[in-house]
């Protein structure tokens, strides 16, 4: 067991800095990256000394299909940070420039455009702007906290019992079959939310044909977030928003008809 190390703040800006130029660009395509003379500080997050492999296979389509497997590997590496902890970008601006560098370049291949290359990057290599929505992007991040938000949520809210599977990842798996879904539901604020998060989810695993689709992901994300602006979603009880919901997907699947 070891103490996981982070990066100083300084040295996170200097590689934002050095970002800006061509040479920084030309150091994501190299193995391993570089941080040169970087300071290490020890994080109070303790990990076994076996770093697990992500492999991702070739080809768009299957390397998205293999955001569930690592997602798991990495959220049981790390463990069950605490939300403060796990927002730190200093924590995944370095596990993507060090343990994770090589999956990072496998799972998000670089542009060979220098300005697409730097966006692309600055998207999954740090965490660009603020909120879940900036997680989502990391290429590391974005797995922690797939499973974070969504692993056997009966076990922090007793009122989600009834939905109580024997797959832990149940929820998980439904987050990670559609990318769009995955951003659909994550970008907005009620993403941490985990009564409402788990109703959304629930909704689309009853109909994973129809509804783990882009189109429903779009529609029942603009659904809740009209119903946020005049109900307190978080104080209705689990069972009543699930039924709400469902109603709504049925008849957004009759419109359609």
């Amino acid at each position: 067991m070891a103490n996981l190390k982070v990066l100083a703040d300084t040295d996170v800006q200097k590689l934002k800095d050095r970002l800006k130029t061509k040479e920084g660009i030309s150091a994501y395509r190299k193995e391993p990256f570089l941080l040169g003379d970087a300071t290490l500080l020890d994080s109070a997050i303790t990990v076994v000394d076996q770093v697990p492999e992500l492999p991702v296979p070739e080809g768009r389509p299957l390397k998205a299909s293999s955001d569930l497997d690592n997602s798991i590997r990495v959220y049981e590496w790390l463990g069950p940070l605490d939300e403060v902890t796990a927002t730190d970008s200093r924590l995944w601006v370095h596990l993507t420039h060090t343990l994770f560098h090589h999956y990072s370049i496998e799972r998000w291949p670089l542009p060979e455009e220098e300005d697409k290359a730097y966006r692309h990057i600055s998207s999954h290599w740090f965490v660009q702007g603020r909120g879940l929505g900036a997680l989502r992007r990391n290429s590391v991040a974005r797995l922690w906290w797939a499973v974070h938000l969504t692993r056997a949520p009966w076990e922090r809210d007793v009122s989600l019992g009834s939905f109580k599977s024997t797959d832990p990842y149940v929820y998980t798996r439904v987050l990670l079959a559609n990318q769009d879904v995955y951003q659909g539901l994550l970008e907005r604020d009620f993403g941490v939310n985990l009564r409402t998060l788990t109703a959304m989810l629930e909704v689309i695993r009853r109909d994973p044909a129809n509804r783990a689709t882009s189109p429903f992901a779009t529609a029942i994300t603009k659904t809740v977030n009209l119903q946020s602006a005049y109900r307190e979603l978080a104080m209705v009880p689990f069972e009543a928003l699930v039924t709400s919901l469902e109603k709504t997907a049925s008849e957004m699947e009759a419109n359609r008809r």
